[in-house]
């Protein structure tokens, strides 16, 4: 049943989902309003304890290991007697080396967040 708010009140109510779309009194103040589906947050989409996250969050670890490898290829088939700084400043398919190794970061950051978020969900139904 979604949760609705009161215009006049501010009072939050559940309310059956064969009445969104029409007029619903408040229980608090008797009024009246129309009540509509409210929004989802994007936090929300998805549960905690859904497997998706821990889909994306191995998804995100990929992309990682992906982006080191290519930043690792591109350092070890550098040009002769070019140190490692140089060698990193090289073209790569997304960027550069140091670009690379920034995103993988990012990926394993937001990887262990959701994996995270994912097992402290499934833990707390247990």
């Amino acid at each position: 049943m979604p949760l609705l708010t009161c215009p006049e009140c501010g009072k939050r109510s559940h309310v059956r989902r064969h009445l969104l779309g029409q007029s619903v009194r408040c229980p608090s103040c008797k009024g009246r309003f129309l009540a509509k589906a409210p929004l989802l947050a994007p936090r929300r989409w998805i549960r905690p304890s859904h497997p998706v996250g821990v889909a994306a969050a191995v998804l995100l670890l990929v992309a990682a290991v992906a982006l080191v490898a290519e930043a690792i290829w591109v350092a070890l088939h550098a040009q002769d007697g070019m140190i490692l700084h140089q060698a990193m400043q090289q073209a790569t398919s997304i960027g550069n080396g140091f670009i690379n190794i920034y995103a993988a970061i990012g990926c394993c950051l937001l990887a262990g967040m959701l994996f995270y978020r994912w097992r402290y969900a499934n833990k707390r139904r247990r």
